[in-house]
């Protein structure tokens, strides 16, 4: 780049950079969405996904298992002690509130082999299992959304409405919501978890069934975003380390550090990193100056965006899921689609010592008459961006701060000379996401549940006593659907 990171350093020293810079479970029961048709009787619930340490899936090649439990990387500091949960930082503003409830809809349908002009009887094989559990992520907060709440027990949980149908009969409309993990630790990035239990058939056998529909609902409000980028240089690394839910994301990151099954070889990000920082060691600059010099760097690196990052259904040509590269390979080839410059950058910022998460959106603004993401639809409703925290461990405030490295590479071929002497849009400002409702951190949710030939933002977690479980060659569909919604208090 046309710019060093020391003479970088030394300009924002001379222009008074302070002195001491440095280079430094809460659950509740969903109101019923529908009436089930069959209620079971009281049985063990089944097996929370957070508690199983592998599903242990039959089909390898079309099943994505738990997120290893492997080393975080090396970078992560130290968990700071115990103090109040952070306020609001001043230095990111949401503005322009829009009121939206998304509809979520993931459709399994079970093997079937049959081929145009065959003339015997198509081959099906059912989804065969005793009990479930079946996982949404669910966002609280982001940068640039917040999710409706209510009172429960006195504590303001998010409002999650859903159900599941096993060949359109509903058997499960009351969703549990968790926020921490067995230990009371919080889920990765401060995500939350709804999960709705389908508890074992009455008298005992297995359900077989053709279809399995998961059906969620969830009100959100999305904001602009406007980030004071000079005020924001003020602050710090902390020296007493990150807030308890941000130093969770420096844990292993699926699609981000690991494919869900190994870690991904980050030799090639550090030396990008190395090469960027002339060698030195990033915290020499303040967070947000090495945050936005890194996006910078990144959206110069990649020089092709190619696809979209989706994976789609060979027959219908319908979306069910995601098809990320390894970041090593994004880094590499220097191509890659936004999904993969995002999931990139969030890798980029892990390593330099940068908390930040990924987040995926659906945007409003997409072809209104496709809620079926296809492969030959030119809209963008799913969007990938990341957020970086700004920790202020003096004032304790904190920021997520939104960066659309994806929307930056398509405002510019290459970065302007002096992008670092002024705003840059889609870093921080972001005059689009009040129309985007946030969805997840994650490609696939962070725990032992598998999906169906790619990730797709949700899981579940079939179960069998006597260990048969059949989800073998399983398609899964997503269909997803936003319209605006009154106002309410929060």
């Amino acid at each position: 780049m046309r710019t060093t990171l020391s003479a970088l350093l030394a300009a924002f020293l001379m222009i008074a950079c302070a002195s001491d810079a440095a280079w430094g479970q809460s659950r509740r029961p969903g109101r019923p969405s529908r009436e089930p048709s069959q209620p079971t009787q009281p049985a063990p619930k089944p097996a929370d996904p957070g508690d199983v340490d592998d599903p242990d899936p039959e089909d390898s090649q079309t099943q994505q298992p738990v997120l290893p439990r492997g080393p975080a990387p090396s970078v992560a500091p130290a968990a700071p002690e115990q103090r109040d949960p952070p306020k609001d930082s001043p230095y990111l503003q949401r503005e322009r509130p829009k009121d939206w409830t998304i509809k979520v809809d993931v459709t399994v349908q079970s093997y079937q082999d049959f081929r145009p002009g065959q003339r015997q009887m198509p081959v099906i094989a059912p989804l065969v299992f005793d009990q479930a559990m079946v996982v949404f992520p669910v966002v609280p907060t982001t940068g640039s959304s917040l999710v409706l709440t209510e009172r429960i027990e006195d504590a303001a949980v998010p409002v999650v409405r859903g159900y599941v149908d096993l060949d359109g009969r509903t058997v499960s409309d009351t969703p549990e919501l968790i926020s921490t993990r067995a230990g009371g630790e919080p889920l990765q990035g401060g995500s939350w978890r709804a999960q709705w239990p389908v508890l074992p058939l009455q008298g005992g056998g297995k359900y077989e069934v053709r279809n399995m529909k998961l059906h969620v609902e969830i009100p959100v409000q999305a904001f602009r975003t406007v980030f004071d980028e000079q005020g924001a240089r003020n602050i710090v690394w902390p020296k007493n380390g990150w807030p308890e839910e941000v130093q969770t994301v420096f844990e292993p990151y699926g699609f981000v550090d690991n494919d869900l099954r190994n870690d991904y070889d980050m030799s090639t990000i550090d030396g990008l990193i190395a090469q960027w920082t002339d060698g030195q060691d990033p915290k020499k600059v303040k967070p947000s100056v090495l945050a936005k010099w890194l996006c910078g760097n990144v959206a110069d690196h990649v020089t092709q965006l190619t696809g979209n990052g989706f994976s789609y259904d060979t027959r219908t040509g319908v979306i069910n899921g995601f098809e990320p590269q390894p970041v090593g390979e994004t880094a590499s080839s220097q191509r890659g689609s936004p999904i993969d410059l995002a999931t990139l950058l969030c890798a980029v910022y892990r390593r330099a010592g940068l908390p930040a998460r990924l987040v995926v959106g659906y945007d409003e603004d997409g072809d209104r008459n496709k809620t079926y993401l296809e492969r030959n639809s030119k809209s963008r409703e799913l969007r990938v961006w990341v957020e970086f925290a700004l920790y202020d461990d003096v004032e304790n405030t904190l920021a997520w701060v939104p960066v659309d490295i994806a929307q930056i590479k398509k405002s510019s071929s290459r970065m302007p000379p002096n992008f670092m002497d002024r705003d840059l849009k889609y870093f921080g400002t972001h005059d689009e996401l009040d129309r985007v409702v946030p969805l997840s951190f994650h490609l696939h949710p962070p725990t032992s549940v598998i999906a169906h030939g790619a990730p797709g933002l949700w899981g579940w977690l079939p179960q069998s006593r006597d260990g048969r479980v059949q989800v073998v060659g399983a398609t899964q569909f997503l269909r997803f659907d936003v319209g605006r919604t009154p106002s309410r208090g929060r």
